[in-house]
């Protein structure tokens, strides 16, 4: 879990970082109007959860992951409710830790990849079957330098129990994958395994609440504030 960690603050520091800008876009343009070229780009109104998940997958099936991250970020930090986001995020940045790798950027690739497992793991304790599958084959693999049988298996354990796997049609894992899994660990590993998987309990991130969209921005410079009626908007009794 150390990896987990260390990946933590950089994925709460990434996100912070892409804030503003990307909740400006979801909003679309101050100045354009109801109709105008920020609704019709962003969906207009008040940037939401769902909101930046659409527009996330889009730029990634437009262009690339590296495109959608930062969009992906916005909405996996939403909480919970957004644990598909985090999958997907944690999918992404694995993704680009490769080419990252690939093309010589080693301290790079490192961060994608930490922060990409730090995600799939919000996702998977959170309860979302598709990163406990992702986390299974990830540690399961035994090419891929994180290779561990035993986080393997914990996954792999975890999402066959997950109701939703089935109920949702996920893809479920080869045959063989989990005996195999269980012929390289001892006894007492698979005895934890099966405590792991008997008492989980999902753990969620704080929910974000987007603040509510506000018409004063219309007002024109001219033009006096109403001033709110006394006692908080109650009426006085006679």
């Amino acid at each position: 879990m150390a990896a987990v960690r260390r990946s933590a603050p950089f994925a709460l520091a990434a996100a912070a970082l892409a804030g503003a800008g990307l909740l400006s876009a979801c909003a679309g343009s101050p100045k354009a109007g109801p109709g105008g070229p920020g609704a019709a780009a962003h969906g207009g109104g008040a940037p939401t959860a769902e909101r930046l998940v659409k527009r996330a997958r889009a730029l990634q099936e437009e262009k690339s992951c590296a495109a959608a991250a930062p969009t992906y970020r916005m909405a996996a930090s939403t909480g919970a409710g957004r644990e598909s986001a985090q999958h997907e995020l944690g999918e992404c940045l694995l993704t680009m830790a490769v080419g990252s790798s690939e093309a010589g950027r080693a301290v790079e690739a490192r961060l994608f990849h930490e922060e990409g497992l730090f995600w799939l793991r919000r996702a998977a304790y959170a309860g979302n079957a598709r990163a406990q599958r992702a986390l299974a084959v990830h540690f399961g693999t035994t090419s891929n330098p994180d290779a561990d049988a035993a986080t393997a298996l914990r996954w792999a354990k975890l999402y066959q129990a997950n109701p939703d796997a089935s109920v949702l049609g996920y893809k479920s894992l080869p045959a063989t994958f989990v005996p195999g899994l269980e012929s390289d660990v001892d006894a007492g590993t698979v005895a934890d395994v099966a405590s792991f998987v008997a008492t989980f309990e999902p753990v969620t991130m704080a929910t974000f609440e987007f603040p509510r969209a506000e018409n004063n921005g219309s007002r024109g410079r001219g033009q006096r504030a109403q001033r709110p009626p006394q006692g908080g908007g109650q009426r006085r009794r006679r």
